[in-house]
């Protein structure tokens, strides 16, 4: 059986017309050729090295991922693209070019578009802290799984240092990370002096703390780490738009909370610690 081919790179064209010229390792040319959109190439080293530009009036768009040489093809490609994230380059309107992208994807795939200062972190997730900040600020702990579910044990030395239990107004007693409990706290107060302790249901509070990875998938999840706190999850379940009362989202937001109504797969029920309060 053949093994696969490593390539360094898969180049999609998704609009445009790409005229790429290709070199050999020493640069001298080799040869050039025009990518029509659809067209799907790899470049296995040390092959790799090429020069694009765009022809004609279309605007030009294309995307490179890693892959191996036995997934060459056009729809592959985009579900990849898709699946996670990529970065583009481009030249002129960029609302073109999102368009040029939106229009080459399903219609059932959630995409979002980020350019340099428009978010703190240029990532996926980016509304939320990357997991290094996380641990820097927080404290990291060991942890080994213990089934086929997504709980998991933890450090016990690290959960006695780090997590304290207390009595928070509207909610009542929580375990959470003593990093955010004034934040919590101070959250919480402030709903309720306002008079809006009804926006939490009877049964809306559905933990802080909890050893686990993130649903459906295998990061961990910020509840590990006692930062995060599931509020109304019942009428917001992953996935669906919020229901939420802004005013709650603004209360959460004030004291250094973001929350999930606006991801690419809602999780409304879900805030998160961020920032202290005001930062």
């Amino acid at each position: 059986m053949r093994e696969p081919l490593v390539v360094a790179v898969v180049v999609g064209v998704l609009s445009g017309i790409e005229h790429e010229e290709l070199f050999d390792e020493a640069l001298n040319p080799i040869g050039t050729r025009d990518n029509p959109p659809g067209e799907v190439n790899g470049f296995a080293p040390p092959g790799a090295i090429h020069r694009i530009r765009y022809v004609g009036d279309e605007t030009g768009v294309s995307a490179r991922l890693r892959a191996d040489a036995d997934a060459l093809d056009a729809a592959w490609a985009l579900r990849a693209l898709a699946a996670r994230g990529v970065l583009v380059g481009h030249d002129g309107d960029r609302p073109a070019v999102e368009q040029r992208l939106r229009s080459a994807l399903t219609t059932a795939s959630a995409v979002r578009f980020r350019g340099p200062g428009e978010t703190p972190f240029l990532r996926n997730g980016d509304a939320v802290l990357p997991q290094a900040h996380i641990k820097d600020r927080v404290g990291e702990f060991a942890y080994r799984r213990i089934g086929p579910g997504d709980e998991f044990e933890q450090d016990p030395a690290w959960q006695a240092e780090h997590l304290v239990r207390v009595d928070l107004p509207v909610i009542g007693p929580a375990r959470c990370h003593r990093l955010v409990v004034d934040a919590l706290a101070g959250a919480l107060a402030e709903v309720a002096s306002a008079n809006l302790a009804g926006l939490i249901g009877p049964d809306g509070f559905a933990g802080c703390w909890n050893p686990r990875t993130t649903r459906g998938g295998s990061g961990i999840s910020r509840h590990a780490w006692g930062v995060a706190v599931d509020i109304n999850t019942g009428d917001n379940p992953t996935g669906l738009a919020s229901v939420q009362d802004p005013r709650l989202v603004t209360a959460f937001g004030r004291w250094g909370f973001t929350e999930g109504s606006g991801w690419l797969v809602p999780d409304a029920g879900h805030f998160e610690y961020v920032a202290p309060p005001g930062g």
